[in-house]
């Protein structure tokens, strides 16, 4: 008998021939299943987010061979539904950072994140306010304006505060 073993897409057979002696009789064969297909042998599943963090994709590839040493090579891909949030607020000395969140509707393919950063916001400084001139009725006066984080040179010497104007 000749078998050709099951892969993941093809049953195992067997070939029965028969031979005769009596030239009268001719050779018969016949083919016989003798096992069911097997399951796809599936690799590790790669996972391939977005440089921007917006999508992600999980594939993965059968690598089960036959007798002849032939991989079945069948791929499936499948794409997440990716969602955001910031996990850290910028501010005017340090970067912030954004997780994105990959869940996927299968269940070979885990739910995957990546982090992403968020460029400092100069604007967002913990501003700390000083009198140096205290105003009056007539005359305005004059403050500074200084960021309390360590590193951020933020600074206005100078800052006019309004005059208070008379009070009858």
């Amino acid at each position: 008998p000749v078998v050709t073993g099951a892969t993941c897409v093809k049953e195992e057979t067997t070939t029965y021939t028969a031979t005769f002696a009596e030239t009268w009789a001719e050779t018969q064969t016949k083919t016989v299943t003798t096992g069911n297909a097997l399951d796809h042998d599936w690799g590790a599943t790669t996972y391939n987010f977005a440089e921007d963090g917006s999508s992600c994709t999980a594939t993965r590839v059968c690598g089960r061979a036959d007798n002849a040493g032939n991989t079945c090579g069948k791929t499936e891909t499948v794409s997440a539904t990716v969602t955001s949030k910031v996990t850290k607020v910028p501010n005017c000395v340090e970067e912030g950072e954004r997780t994105y969140t990959a869940t996927f509707d299968v269940n070979w393919a885990a739910t995957q994140t990546k982090t992403g950063k968020i460029e400092r916001d100069l604007d967002n400084h913990d501003l700390e306010y000083k009198t140096t001139k205290e105003p009056n009725c007539t005359e305005g006066g004059l403050r500074t304006i200084d960021c309390k984080r360590n590193g951020c040179n933020y600074l206005v010497e100078d800052d006019p505060i309004d005059k208070l104007g008379h009070d009858m």
